[in-house]
């Protein structure tokens, strides 16, 4: 065989270059079609609301939050999450006089919610663990963000629900223990159980005189289940008033509670959150609505009120006298 010229050396190699060049190419450019598309998770609906879209199996149909946040020059304390009834839209309490103004005077920013069941989830929203709750933490750090204020994300938080609302509030205790500085459920009797990791977490739970046997008795349950444990929770009652009765003295008294548990458990200006002791409250026997120090209650504990401090059990007295 006679050996090939470098006339014929030089065409292959330019034809193998080619080649080469034309495998890289269409290799890019296969990996370029069968990248996957990037999943959206939610969307800005405007600049201090976020929607967040939901999977197949979240427990939600929508979940849009609205953050507020006063014009201060110091670092906020806590982000104050509120929830309304079943299905209900209450992203307008964002823009409520009413908290705007305890938001301005105990530096706090506002999370307001919508939140609504899913067709595809037997699970209602009102469980946070099943998704609901993750969605709310996500829309809070991408709000954040929003307006320039990421450290507003790692607060902590305190969370008022009414009806459903005050449901989501307690199981939200459960799902992030460690974020919650306190919660008050106002009326919500379709609680799930929940572990003991929340009993340190000062809460208020809210019955109308009149609202149904059923939803107050599940309210009442909950509460002796708690303090059997010496969980740091409070049963108030709420005279003359069925389910849907006016919320304006709870809403009085959860600012004053909130106020509270501002003061007793918040450590500096990091954040950081102090457990209070069962024995470093006060106790309430809400048949004879007498109220005393941890150490001088006559009754059983166990089935006593547990309230923050002296001035707090003299508000929650009055409260039910009325």
């Amino acid at each position: 065989m006679k050996p090939l010229s470098r006339k014929l050396i030089h065409i292959n190699i330019i034809l193998l270059s080619f080649a080469l060049v034309l495998v890289w190419s269409c290799g890019g450019d296969s990996e370029e079609i069968i990248s996957p598309p990037e999943t959206k998770i939610g969307e800005f609906i405007d600049e201090n609301t976020y929607k967040v879209f939901p999977t197949n199996t979240d427990n939600f149909g929508v979940a849009e939050f609205r953050l507020w946040v006063p014009e201060t020059s110091q670092a906020l304390k806590a982000v104050v999450v509120l929830v309304h009834s079943y299905n209900s839209n209450g992203l307008g309490f964002a823009n409520s006089t009413y908290w705007q103004e305890f938001a301005k005077k105990e530096n706090v920013a506002l999370l307001a919610a919508n939140l609504t069941i899913s067709n595809s989830s037997s699970v209602s929203y009102t469980d946070a663990r099943r998704g609901s709750g993750k969605a709310l933490l996500f829309s809070l750090e991408q709000l954040a963000e929003k307006i320039g204020q990421p450290y507003v994300n790692d607060l902590p938080i305190l969370m008022r629900g009414y009806s459903a609302g005050g449901v989501f509030s307690n199981s939200f205790s459960d799902f992030q223990p460690e974020r919650l500085l306190g919660f008050a459920n106002i009326r919500g009797g379709g609680l799930h159980l929940t572990s003991e990791k929340n009993i340190r977490i000062p809460a208020m739970m809210f019955f109308g005189e009149f609202d149904a046997v059923e939803r107050n008795n599940r309210i009442v349950e909950t509460i002796a289940i708690k303090r059997k444990l010496g969980a740091n929770w409070s049963l108030i009652i709420e005279p003359g008033l069925d389910h849907f009765g006016s919320l304006d003295k709870a809403e009085d008294m959860i600012q004053f509670f909130f106020s509270k548990v501002l003061e007793h458990r918040l450590e500096g200006s990091g954040g950081q959150l102090r457990e209070i002791k069962e024995a470093d409250g006060w106790l309430g026997d809400n048949v004879r609505l007498e109220a005393y120090s941890f150490d001088n209650y006559p009754y059983d504990i166990t089935k006593a009120s547990w309230l923050i401090d002296e001035e707090f059990s003299s508000k929650w007295l009055d409260f039910q006298a009325q």
